[in-house]
């Protein structure tokens, strides 16, 4: 649990995957290229967007999921929850994101 908790308070990697932009193929797409992330939890990820941080992301995901797909400390400096692609194709920041430090 430290180690988890550690590692939400580090800024994502350079390359994260902003898991609340793009389509769900797109977003899946990217998920599958991440190293070890088991395939449930990426679709997981998918149905369960848009999340307003990284911990409400891997508390989400893990509360339904059997131990061996559970996101754990090495895979949560991989996600990145900047923002949301709204309907109309702008970029929308709600007023309680936290952002993390991915350029666009």
């Amino acid at each position: 649990m430290r180690k988890l908790a550690a590692a939400l308070r580090q800024p994502p990697q350079p390359g994260a995957v902003d898991v609340n932009v793009g389509s769900d193929e797109n977003l899946l797409q990217q998920l599958t290229r991440i190293r070890k992330l088991p395939r449930a939890a990426a679709q997981r990820i998918v149905a369960l967007r848009p999340f307003s941080s990284r911990t409400d992301l891997i508390t989400r995901v893990n509360a339904s999921m059997e131990k061996q797909n559970r996101l754990g400390p090495s895979f949560i400096l991989q996600f990145c929850v900047d923002g949301l692609l709204l309907c109309n194709g702008t970029f929308d920041l709600p007023p309680f994101y936290s952002v993390c430090t991915r350029s666009f």
